[in-house]
């Protein structure tokens, strides 16, 4: 357990930090805003390096989110069901969506990320700002979400076993 629950408290730190970085990515909007309505003076740099980096703050939570069951769902049918059949059919949704859909971005979004740090890749904006870190965060991101997801796995399928629930 001691591995799930180091999973877990990385996924928490991530989130946690993410989230601060994201009222400190607010700022950097206002004051875009301010500059280019106010002042009629706007940055080149500002627009893409904003995109670029609500991309990876969405990507980098990912696993927050699935640590605290915020994605969203549709369960018209599910939440009917009896516990053990939910169990049964998260197991079984996991192993045949989440997981090999999670392995193969993290296969294609390793390549597509060396592939733009091997070319030293940059926008096509005046400022040319570098696209392989936002590029980076993809494989990395995707790997954060894996490990989560194995928590939830794991967890489930122990506690399918066990038939009583296990703190989380």
């Amino acid at each position: 357990m001691f591995f799930l629950d180091f999973i877990e408290k990385i996924s928490e730190l991530t989130g946690r930090i993410f989230a601060v970085l994201l009222g400190l990515l607010e700022i950097l909007v206002v004051s875009e805003v301010v500059m280019r309505y106010v002042f009629n003076n706007p940055s080149v740099w500002s627009f893409p390096v904003i995109k670029m980096l609500f991309g990876a703050n969405f990507m980098l939570a990912m696993a927050y989110t699935l640590l605290h069951k915020s994605h969203v769902v549709v369960d018209i049918i599910y939440s009917h069901l009896h516990f053990k059949v939910q169990q049964i059919l998260d197991l079984l949704s996991y192993s045949i969506f989440f997981f090999p859909f999670v392995g193969i971005v993290i296969f294609h979004g390793y390549h597509y990320a060396f592939r733009s740090l091997a070319h030293g890749e940059t926008t096509f904006d005046a400022c040319l700002i570098p696209l392989y870190p936002i590029k980076i965060v993809i494989p990395i991101a995707f790997i954060l979400l894996f490990s989560q997801g194995l928590v939830v796995f794991l967890k489930t399928a122990i506690q399918l076993r066990n038939k009583r629930g296990i703190s989380s």
